[in-house]
């Protein structure tokens, strides 16, 4: 593809009588985008760029055969294309951004050609029924728009935290080279593209467009206003469980554009590292999306404790699962700005944010038909980098308002749990009394009511321990409905009437010899199946071993049956001892490890978690992991470490 010539001018068309506007091309890339003027008759390059597609028209961006990365085409590609950007760097930073993807797509597809795409069904005209669904909606935003111009003495005050002053402030400054090299550095490479139609893979692979791309998201940065095609995104419907038919039972991922994922991945570092630093977000109460920070471990290692406390001491507790209805895509956005302003992030980073939100479409496709562009009013962008921190800041402030309510119970160590751990949207309260959980229930339910949420009681789930013992005298209820007593799944991990982990046990070894059993009947090669077990199997078997209290006896015991399989598909003797088959000082070392090392290795690692946490909550609950009498995860740790 040839660059176009500089002297190659096309006169736009679609401008008022007698007014014209004069472009004013930048010196230097990276520098503040100009004003238009009106002096002269307008004219741009004529250069065919891709607007960004109005609500009514689809995508039109082409799917790219990009080379395989270690292909000598790269460095071609990157030295052709910065050489035409760099002759014609004129206009405003969207249309610099726009024509960079143009020039990248265009280039890649005369080069390595495109993929075949399926073809459109036309869309279908509205019935009478979708266009009744269609006046509601639009009543329904009238409303909306009348109660956001009512005064606030009309509206129910509620008391929110209010942080302090930060002590850190927020690092506003314009994103380094380095942090983008970080950002792309470690995206997947095989992330599919969004509407810009540019993969991870360019980027990783053409490092004079990176440097481009990062001055280009500087003067985005500057100017505080998001690039026009970063507010579309193209969705796909993905099940939340197997056997999903139900639209209920599905979430929408978002295909975002590359350069708004790596833009708003260093905002959303940024922004944790704000709240971090100035303690605003309690990793006590939320643990999801922070950094570093292993919540499903380290929640479920205090409610297994609590519980096992009050059963051996014959104490009383009272538990709630509580599950919100369609978190993530009910979140107010008014509610995520409330957030932002209550924790002190800047004005500059807040307008940034709630820029993106606020002018957001997406449509969803499914088999050959997709919907029209619908603007997102509510709800989180799936997808986005920056969305998770800003759910978690959300939920956080939800939570830690109401736990005003009453106290939490307190372990044997001597330490005050709090009355409520959340881990994003999963939200268990603990009190040591009935009452004191009614009124937390109370207080979180009038908190997710004004915030326009709601939870879903048909799978919430309640236990109360009374003298040590489960008791099903006490109901609690949202709204008129009852929750419903355990069994529950919470963060992987069940919890039932009979508060042991037998159950549980006999149901991992069912599932071990359904795997086991499915892949010896694959009919794939002996050395498939061994690499199946080791790198499908084993992590899966894992997680079970490491949340209930499994003894190393039934765990050998399992190691036995996997080593005949292991065995039989390697073409081995059946008196071949562990050892050969596992070891790793021996001769022949076969690239396997055997389940019960481990075993031992993953709650060794739990030892240690629980003890160097970086909470004071968790490594003050005095957290015990039994593995049984045979061997003692305490005490190989304690023998290492002398």
């Amino acid at each position: 593809m040839a660059c176009p010539r500089r002297d190659q001018v096309k006169q736009r068309s679609g401008m008022v009588a007698g007014a014209a506007v004069t472009v004013t091309p930048a010196a230097e890339p990276g520098e503040t985008e100009e004003e238009p003027g009106l002096e002269s008759p307008h004219s741009t390059l004529n250069l065919q760029a891709t607007q960004i597609p109005p609500p009514s028209r689809k995508s039109e961006h082409r799917r790219v055969k990009w080379p395989a990365a270690n292909n000598k085409e790269w460095l071609k590609l990157d030295e052709n294309v910065d050489k035409c950007l760099e002759s014609i760097s004129k206009g405003s930073v969207d249309q610099k951004l726009q024509t960079m993807c143009t020039i990248v797509l265009n280039m890649g597809a005369e080069r390595f050609g495109v993929e075949e795409r399926r073809g459109d069904s036309n869309p279908a005209k509205l019935n009478r029924r979708e266009a009744k669904i269609s006046q509601l909606r639009q009543e329904l935003k009238s409303l909306r728009r009348q109660f956001k111009m009512a005064k606030e003495e009309e509206r129910t005050a509620l008391g929110l935290v209010a942080p302090p002053e930060p002590g850190i402030q927020f690092d506003c400054a314009e994103p380094t080279l380095k942090e983008v090299e970080e950002a792309v550095r470690a995206a997947r490479s095989s992330s599919a593209p969004g509407p810009s139609g540019v993969p991870y893979k360019v980027y990783k692979q053409c490092p004079q467009l990176l440097r481009r791309l990062w001055k280009i998201l500087k003067v985005i940065w500057r100017r505080g206003k998001v690039a026009a095609q970063w507010r579309y995104a193209e969705g796909v419907w993905i099940p939340k469980e197997e056997g999903s038919c139900d639209i209920e039972q599905f979430r929408i991922i978002s295909l975002l554009s590359v350069e708004s994922k790596i833009f708003f991945k260093i905002v959303s570092q940024r922004l944790t590292v704000f709240l971090q630093k100035n303690s605003y977000i309690d990793t006590s109460v939320q643990k999801g999306g922070v950094p570093g920070v292993p919540g499903c471990l380290e929640h479920t290692g205090v409610v297994t404790q609590l519980i096992r406390e009050a059963k051996e001491s014959k104490g009383d507790l009272a538990t709630l699962w509580l599950d919100l209805a369609n978190a993530y895509g009910s979140i107010p956005h008014k509610l995520v700005e409330i957030a932002l302003v209550r924790h002190h992030v800047p004005v500059k980073i807040r307008n940034l944010i709630m820029d993106y939100y606020n002018n957001f479409s997406t449509r969803v496709s499914s088999g050959q038909v997709t919907s029209s562009w619908h603007q997102l009013e509510k709800g989180i962008i799936t997808g986005c980098t920056i969305s998770v921190s800003l759910f978690s800041l959300a939920m956080n402030m939800i939570v830690k308002s109401a736990e005003v309510e009453c106290r939490g119970p307190k372990s044997r160590s001597g330490t005050r749990q709090p009355p409520i751990r959340a881990f994003m949207d999963d939200l268990t309260v603990m009190t040591t009394f009935v009452p004191g959980c009614r009124w937390l229930l109370q207080g979180l339910e009038r908190l997710i009511s004004w915030a326009r949420m709601s939870f879903k009681p048909a799978k919430s789930r309640s236990l109360v321990l009374k003298k040590g013992k489960v008791s099903d005298r006490f109901r609690f209820a949202l709204g008129e409905t009852t929750i419903p007593s355990v069994t529950e799944k919470s963060l992987g991990k069940i919890f039932n009437s009979s508060l042991k982990d037998s159950a549980a046990i006999k149901q991992t070894k069912r599932d071990l010899t359904i795997w086991l059993t499915a892949i010896d009947k694959s009919g794939l090669p002996g050395k498939f199946k061994a690499w199946i077990y080791q790198h499908g199997v084993l992590p899966r078997l894992l997680w079970p071993l490491s949340v209930y209290e499994v003894p190393t006896s039934t765990v050998e015991a399992l190691e036995k049956s996997i080593s005949q399989f292991l065995r039989r598909w390697l073409g081995l003797p059946r008196s071949l001892s562990s050892i050969a088959l596992y070891g790793h000082s021996t001769k022949l070392h076969l690239p396997l490890i055997g389940l019960s090392e481990e075993f031992k290795v993953a709650r060794s690692r739990e030892v240690l978690m629980y003890r160097d946490s970086r909470d004071t909550k968790v490594t003050a609950a005095g957290i015990l992991v039994k593995t049984g009498r045979k061997w003692q995860a305490q005490e190989a740790v304690t023998k290492a470490e002398v």
